[in-house]
């Protein structure tokens, strides 16, 4: 840190000390600019004090310190000429003064404290000899630049507030976006561990029921139903491996493709391994999607089989259905189990629709679900390509 830093630093901390410094440093200086013994010519003594003195009340009483100064300066004017140091002393107090109060104000102020010093040099201008001309137009012009100096000081600190304020604001609207994105993370991750694991689990129930039902009796098909857990768990440990490890902060390592539609044939060959026999019908030219629609289409077709599984009773089959159109994608999921207009509330449990739903309305596409006239149950969904949000 330099010397100016220091003594900056000094001020801004002791500000009335730093004042009475400047006061007393002022007094020491005219008298020396003046050239004169202060006992000898008590007076003119009298009225450098009070053209430095006051200066370490301006903090205080910023207005009657600048018109103490302001007075005791016209006397020195009428006694020969203001020193130089107090002109200084005069013109930090009415700087202050003009820093303190809004524009009108402040000029107001700085106008009533300096108006005996300007009256004093409107008489000396009419009645003193021309060789004082100069130094009141130099006074007067000295002050009137202080005056502008405090304004422009002020709309300069205005200005500073404002973009401080600007910047605050800008952090604060970043750091909202930012935990909103949090938010919405976290969200986008619970309904990926809830689809993974309400689908595996799944699997692994009817797996292992119908492991206990002919351990006894067929022990080999037994063996096929662990197998088939076997294959779901590890599927489900290596997909939340997935969903988990995008948090991480090491990306270095290599992450597996996310679901997508060229993966339905194991989902559908796994819920026909837990005994729910899946039809899939392909309508429409197959084409390339996005790849945030394709995980989307892949976790809602997951999750109607899932629901299927868990609510369809017995003998339950299923049928889904896609429509490849060339703005969009169409997805039916059907079942024939127990579900009917009136008896209809097993689908609607839980958060499997609403996590369709919202997976719809990221994509501006279409939903509809309820149960069939003829007992079971129907998901439609429409997806709009290149219209994600």
């Amino acid at each position: 840190m330099g010397l100016l830093d220091r003594v900056r630093g000094l001020i801004r901390h002791n500000p009335v000390t730093a004042d009475a410094v400047f006061a007393v440093t002022l007094l020491v200086i005219g008298i020396v600019e003046q050239d004169f013994v202060p006992l000898d010519d008590l007076s003119r003594f009298l009225a450098l004090l009070g053209a430095t003195f006051p200066l370490i009340f301006r903090r205080r009483t910023p207005f009657l310190a600048t018109v103490a100064l302001y007075a005791s300066a016209s006397i020195l004017l009428l006694q020969g000429g203001v020193p130089a140091a107090a002109q200084v002393s005069s013109l930090l107090a009415l700087y202050y003064l003009g820093t303190l109060h809004e524009s009108r104000r402040a000029v107001t102020l700085q106008l009533l404290a300096v108006l005996p010093f300007l009256v004093t040099i409107l008489t000396t201008m009419i009645l003193d000899t021309q060789s004082q001309f100069t130094l009141i137009i130099v006074l007067a012009l000295f002050t009137a630049i202080t005056i502008t100096a405090s304004e422009l000081s002020k709309a300069r600190l205005a200005t500073q507030t404002a973009l401080e304020e600007r910047a605050d604001q800008l952090e604060a609207a970043q750091r909202d976006l930012l935990r909103l994105a949090r938010e919405d993370e976290r969200a986008a991750i619970a309904r990926e561990l809830h689809d993974i694991v309400a689908h595996n689990v799944s699997v692994m129930v009817l797996q292992a029921g119908a492991a206990k039902r002919v351990i006894g009796t067929h022990p080999e098909l037994a063996l096929e139903a662990l197998d088939a857990i076997d294959v779901a768990g590890r599927e489900a440990l290596g997909e939340m491996r997935l969903v988990v490890g995008v948090l991480r902060p090491d990306k270095s390592q290599g992450l597996e493709p996310q679901p997508a539609l060229n993966r339905l044939g194991a989902l559908i060959s796994r819920v026909e391994e837990a005994g729910v026999p899946v039809a899939l019908t392909i309508d429409g030219e197959v084409s390339d999607l996005p790849l945030a629609l394709e995980l989307s289409a892949y976790r809602i077709i997951q999750e109607c089989l899932t629901n299927t599984m868990q609510h369809g009773g017995p003998w339950v089959a299923a049928q889904v259905s896609l429509d490849y159109q060339r703005n969009s994608l169409g997805i039916t999921v059907t079942d024939n189990g127990r579900n009917s207009p009136a008896t209809g509330k097993g689908h609607t449990s839980g958060h499997g629709l609403f996590g369709i739903a919202e997976r719809v309305a990221m994509f501006d596409g279409t939903f509809d679900a309820g149960p069939k006239p003829d007992g079971g149950f129907r998901v439609q969904v429409r997806l709009p390509v290149g219209n994600v949000r």
